[in-house]
């Protein structure tokens, strides 16, 4: 017997019997005693009667979710359902249940998982911190104790004003809209945007410099590359060696062979994976308005920045492959945090009214670093903003064209850390 058929019973609460039943009963059984004309087999009617019957039991056990149920602990992709896909983490650990409809639900308690939500899809994700619901959208959620170290318990801690809290939650957006609650408090993310969610507190919008564990992640890859293209090679120069005329060992050779193949297969499965997250280079359309080429974007959005209550500037515009992506910095490095918050605001009104959601579609990112100045630390926002005309592509290919873009994105922070770093 499953666990809910169990409750189910055992919540049960019969009813008293009405009175006389017991008496009705004892003569129910004396008349069925009696012999009884043969009855005729059950229909076909009959049988799909109870076949529908036993189906409203299920579904009155079951509630509005059928038993499709998972659970993962660590690394890996995972298919939630047919409009969820996750990739979790290293010390990640989720459950999930899916409704009838295709309405997600996910019980994350560790670690840092990224979703992938197909538009009309429900998602909803219950933390230690909170509940997230999306839909249509890609977003990563991360639990993070606050009881041992971590990278990003400090901005944490600081943003939440030095609350004692057991655990937190980031919420960062990177298309569509996200609805993040607590018992305190609601509040919905766009694109570019973080939350951090905590038990007991209203939900706290964030500017962290969250992308440091993203770029670990692809300096470690890339490390590991050139450790393994270094071992091929050398191998390689052994196999050469080993396979000389004089002197020769053939089970020396064979050895160096078979070690070749596992790294060339570590290899490949490597360069597979930095593809899954990297995408294909985007080729341009053959005809592209010129709104959307370089010259254009560059005069829209010097006429945007103009209007801004605080100084910005365009810093590059990457037309190296399709689509062009705008990339920016506000110039102004003082406190005045509500000016920049209303500009980041205002600079995306600008950009929807320059190119119409009906027309064009939007990818933009906010993200801020840490700067010294002679009046101390302060924070220095960056933008980038990639609008590019919708069209006739399926599904697959604007999904392939949104994960070169986080790549391009993600690949222009490393490189501008980087240069800070020097």
């Amino acid at each position: 017997m499953s666990d809910q058929w169990r409750e189910a019973v055992e919540s049960w609460d019969p009813e008293a019997p009405p009175p006389g039943f017991a008496e009705r009963v004892v003569a129910q059984a004396r008349a069925e005693r009696q012999p009884q004309p043969r009855s005729r087999p059950r229909s076909r009617r009959g049988w799909i009667a109870l076949a529908a019957a036993a189906a409203l039991i299920l579904a009155a056990i079951y509630g509005p979710e059928w038993p499709d149920r998972g659970r993962q602990v660590g690394p890996g992709p995972v298919a939630l359902s047919e409009g969820v896909q996750a990739e979790a983490d290293a010390g990640a650990a989720l459950s999930w249940s899916v409704a009838l409809g295709g309405a997600t639900t996910v019980q994350q308690h560790a670690g840092r998982v990224f979703y992938r939500v197909t538009p009309g899809t429900d998602l909803a994700v219950t933390t230690p911190g909170g509940r997230v619901t999306a839909l249509g959208t890609c977003l990563t959620v991360e639990v993070i104790p606050m009881d041992r170290a971590h990278p990003l318990k400090k901005p944490i801690v600081a943003a939440l004003g030095g609350a004692a809290i057991s655990a937190a939650v980031l919420v960062t957006v990177y298309e569509g809209r996200v609805a993040a609650d607590t018992e305190a408090g609601a509040v919905e993310a766009t694109p570019g945007q973080s939350v951090i969610l905590a038990p007991g507190q209203a939900p706290t919008p964030a500017r962290l410099e969250v992308t440091a564990q993203a770029t670990a992640q692809i300096e470690r890859l890339e490390a590991e590359k050139r450790a393994l293209t270094a071992q091929v090679s050398s191998l390689e120069v052994a196999l050469k060696a080993a396979r000389r005329p004089a002197p020769a060992d053939p089970n020396k050779a064979a050895a160096l062979v078979e070690q070749i193949e596992v790294l060339q297969q570590a290899l490949d499965e490597e360069q597979a994976l930095r593809q899954d997250q990297e995408g294909e280079p985007q080729a341009f359309p053959a005809e592209l308005p010129e709104a959307y080429q370089e010259a254009g974007l560059r005069a829209s959005f010097e006429a945007m920045l103009a209007e801004l209550p605080v100084e910005a500037e365009i810093t590059e515009i990457d037309c190296s492959e399709y689509p062009c992506i705008v990339y920016g910095q506000a110039t102004d490095l003082s406190e005045r945090r509500e000016q920049i918050e209303a500009a980041t605001e205002q600079l995306q009104a600008a950009v929807q009214a320059e190119y119409p959601k009906e027309e064009a579609n939007h990818s933009v990112s906010i993200w801020g670093t840490s700067v010294e100045t002679e009046a101390g630390v302060t924070q220095q926002d960056h933008f980038s903003i990639a609008p590019y005309p919708k069209g006739d592509q399926d599904e697959a290919a604007h999904e392939a064209l949104r994960l070169r873009l986080r790549h391009r994105k993600q690949q222009h922070q490393r490189d501008w850390m980087k240069a800070q770093r020097r």
